[in-house]
């Protein structure tokens, strides 16, 4: 049986929210942001196996959440030292492929981590992106240098997927370099990397307008 890990990156501190708990544990309608991302993956019929990678000062109010059904395990100073533990930690679950996904992202829709996990039969790198509406500028000093076409460009989302065994050798071999994002380091070895362009809701919460946000629309969904 091909083994797919959801990898989910919970490590970090939310400072931009200003609030006493890091962004994850806040609540969104009635749950935890955290909730709800785990619950995605946790009920997904072609997810084997999950994984959070959180700060060790957080045990205790993950383990009061999740009442130690969940895996998990400490991660590092920064986000990329986050993932390389946690794909450290996942190895003896044998995984044939891993999923990494941020934690502050709730709302990830099952039908895009079907399609990922399907195009990971013919494909080594998958991303979930969206396309740009706004018309991008380049800046410098708050002084516009240059429009980009757009046409061109995405915002890369997660989950981000990837064959198990390559990931891990490259987070191994670039973990004293820092990249925005997982799929960059499939970049720097000119690996192809799959684009699936979502349809969906799947913003990350970062600030306080992004939970209010969050919250109205999960209000929404309920009365509906």
């Amino acid at each position: 049986m091909t083994r797919f890990i959801a990898l989910i990156v919970a490590g970090g501190s939310g400072t931009r929210m200003e609030q006493s708990l890091p962004k994850q544990y806040l609540e969104l309608n009635k749950k935890t942001i955290i909730e709800h991302t785990v619950k995605a993956f946790e009920d997904h019929p072609l997810v084997t196996d999950i994984c959070v990678v959180i700060a060790k000062d957080h045990e205790a109010i993950f383990n009061n959440i999740f009442d130690k059904r969940i895996k998990y395990c400490f991660g590092g100073d920064n986000r990329q030292s986050s993932v390389r533990l946690g794909l450290e930690y996942i190895q003896k679950l044998s995984p044939d492929y891993v999923l990494i996904h941020d934690a502050a992202r709730p709302f990830i829709d099952p039908e895009n981590i079907k399609h990922i996990i399907k195009e990971l039969e013919n494909h080594d790198g998958v991303i979930l992106a969206e396309k740009l509406n706004d018309t991008i500028k380049e800046h410098n000093h708050g002084k516009v240098t240059r429009s980009l076409d757009r046409q061109v460009l995405c915002a890369a989302q997660t989950p981000q997927a990837f064959k198990y065994d390559i990931m891990f050798d490259l987070h191994s071999k670039y973990k004293n370099q820092l990249f925005t994002d997982d799929s960059s380091l499939f970049e720097k070895e000119n690996l192809p990397i799959k684009i699936i362009f979502n349809q969906n809701i799947n913003f990350k919460i970062t600030t306080m307008k992004d939970l209010h946000i969050a919250r109205f629309m999960m209000e929404q969904n309920e009365e509906n």
